[in-house]
């Protein structure tokens, strides 16, 4: 009889385990998601021409990078430490462009 508890015990402990793994498992898979958006971009150089404003320049790149325009508008202004929305003719800014554009298989 005691040899029976200690094995229903250690059958217990067994099943207990399994599934605190397996909840583990399920929760790290759940709540995985792929990188943040600033680890998923590369970035390359944008020279300001006449008559572009960030907002210009955030729509061009929006798509290309999944984001709404005023996510890479904040992301430029943010990266280039920029306090406002005022850009000039020949400033040299950092724009995000998106990992998967330059995975090759």
């Amino acid at each position: 009889m005691v040899k029976l508890k200690s094995f229903k015990r250690g059958i217990d402990c067994s099943i207990f385990v399994l599934f605190l793994a397996m909840g583990l498992f399920i929760w790290t898979t759940a709540t995985a998601s792929e990188l943040p958006d600033d680890q998923r971009l590369l970035t390359e150089e944008w020279v300001v021409e006449e008559g572009q404003s960030l907002w210009t320049i955030a729509s061009v790149q929006a798509d290309n990078v999944d984001m709404p325009v005023q996510s890479v508008i904040l992301w430029i202004q943010e990266k280039n430490e920029l306090n406002d929305s005022n850009i000039y003719p020949g400033q040299k800014l950092t724009i995000p462009v998106d990992l998967e554009g330059y995975v090759t298989e």
